[in-house]
């Protein structure tokens, strides 16, 4: 039986296409966390077509390690739990990629760090659940003193696992971390 796909899935791969063709790709800790396996599923082939790797930080790694031992919350430890072991697995894959210095503080420090040395020179795309730092992150294509043919946009996966601008929202608990 063949499957029909409607046209908001096939705008919304389309979409997804796009951004992965256009964009160097990275991914905070809320979203490993909320990216089920459909929504690697979706992005799998179109980092595959365009010989892309999504990349994620090590200071996310040791975020989901810590919340992989959450004494307070075991569904959020398990997880964690699972996603790093999908990460390991994506990686050897050759879908993600890791980066990282010994000098690098807290994940959104990094985020914004990178975005503002490299968005000079690449479209950048971070995945995200985080409203605060999506803001943050949009906020760099409105500097007054630096500006960039370059555009950094920031996507959250919606609940279908494809992406969505992302709108003014409460932070999501797993997304909350201790600095």
């Amino acid at each position: 039986m063949e499957e029909t796909i409607s046209q908001k899935e096939l705008k919304a791969r389309k979409i997804l296409e796009n951004l992965v063709q256009d964009n160097r790709i990275f991914m905070d800790t809320c979203s490993i966390i909320d990216a089920s396996d459909l929504f690697w599923k979706h992005i799998k082939p179109f980092l595959t077509k365009y010989e892309k790797k999504i990349i994620v930080p090590t200071r996310c790694c040791e975020e989901l390690v810590k919340k992989s031992r959450d004494e307070k919350d075991a569904g959020l430890a398990k997880t964690a739990n699972t996603r790093l072991f999908l990460l390991q697995t994506l990686q050897t894959e050759g879908f993600v990629e890791f980066r990282g210095e010994k000098t690098d503080n807290f994940a959104d420090n990094v985020f914004l760090s990178v975005f503002t040395k490299f968005r000079l020179q690449h479209n950048l795309l971070l995945i995200t659940q985080d409203n605060k730092l999506a803001q943050d992150i949009v906020n760099l294509n409105n500097s007054g003193s630096q500006k960039s043919v370059h555009i950094v946009k920031v996507r959250r996966i919606n609940k279908y696992n494809y992406f969505k601008k992302t709108k003014p929202m409460n932070r999501p608990k797993h997304c909350v971390l201790s600095q």
